[in-house]
């Protein structure tokens, strides 16, 4: 068994299909690794190879080498300044089941799209859980770039944001005051309301540790679930944001284009259409959250999506066009 192991590790360039490159020596391939908890020895002794759709899974019983990029991450000195310090070293895996999965990266000397490789590779994982069980993908241990002329690996780190990205929090006696005012304004709401508030507070803060697409879709899951009881009514969206700029209703359908945010999301959701998110439009949607559920709460409002309205660089136009 040892001897195929080394055999394996030493032709991992050997799995990328060729088909996928005309001049392999300027091309790289993203590889996701996955512990394949419980795997059989005797079905993955020998390797298995899976084509799926744009990616090639291989399952195998041995172990892994790789870049390991956990120790990437934010330190923060005692005047609560950050700086991202970069930990990159070597990684083995200990003997068991695992799978790989790959997917073009660098083609011909053309830079991949790195949120469409993950898509991919996402969306294989999924596959993969859905037909040979949850277990398959049990655990992402890394990501990785490989250039496939010279098999040199390149480690790839979570997106992480950086802090200064946003405001400072705010923990003024008034923020806090405010806060327990708004708990004793939940406690008063009927069951029902107080646990899509919870809900949506818990998508709310999904959208807050994710990025693009998914962070878009999550946000408006919260807003969905806070202020669309039948799910696909808008206008309480709209009366919550007329009261918070104390403007008329068409003002305020208007001004924030919910019904548009709306229809983006369709497409994405119902259409297939895979479409690129902006930043602020990510941040746009999480504000009118943030908007509605104080008005919800009877609270004065942050202003937030008008906030983000007045950014030189917000152009909710471009952004609806998802290019």
């Amino acid at each position: 068994m040892s001897e195929e192991i080394k055999k394996v590790e030493k032709k991992l360039t050997d799995l990328i299909p060729q088909s996928w490159f005309s001049d392999p020596a300027t091309s790289s391939v993203w590889i996701s690794g996955f512990r394949a908890a419980g795997g059989s020895v005797s079905e993955l002794a020998n390797g298995i190879i899976v084509d799926l759709i744009g990616t090639r899974a291989y399952a195998l019983y041995g172990h892994l080498s790789y870049l390991d990029t956990s120790g990437n991450r934010w330190e923060w000195n005692d005047q609560g300044a950050p700086t991202c310090k970069i930990d990159l070293k070597s990684g083995k895996t200990p003997i068991g089941s695992w799978l790989i999965i790959m997917a073009p990266y660098k083609i011909d000397g053309i830079d991949g799209n790195e949120a469409e490789v993950k898509r991919f590779i996402s969306a294989s994982a999924g596959l993969i859980a859905t037909f040979s069980g949850r277990n398959a993908v049990y655990e992402k241990i890394y990501d990785n770039i490989i250039e496939v002329g010279t098999g040199k690996m390149a480690g790839f780190s979570p997106v992480f944001s950086s802090p200064w990205t946003f405001p400072p929090p705010n923990f003024s006696k008034e923020r806090v005051a405010l806060i327990q005012q708004g708990i004793t304004r939940v406690s008063t709401l009927e069951t029902q309301t107080q646990n899509r508030i919870e809900l949506a507070l818990h998508w709310y803060e999904e959208a807050l540790r994710d990025q693009g697409r998914d962070a878009f879709l999550k946000s408006w899951i919260a807003l969905e679930v806070l202020a669309m009881p039948d799910g696909t009514n808008i206008r309480p969206i709209n009366e919550s944001l007329a009261r918070s700029y104390s403007i008329s209703f068409d003002d305020a359908m208007k001004a924030y284009g919910v019904g548009r945010i709306f229809g983006l999301r369709s497409r994405i959701v119902h259409n297939g259409e895979i479409l690129p998110i902006h930043y602020l439009l990510e941040d746009y949607t999480q504000a009118i959250f943030a908007d509605v559920l104080f008005d919800i709460l009877q609270l004065p409002s942050d202003r937030r999506a008008e906030a983000i309205r007045s950014k030189p660089e917000f152009d909710l136009n471009v952004f609806l066009q998802g290019s």
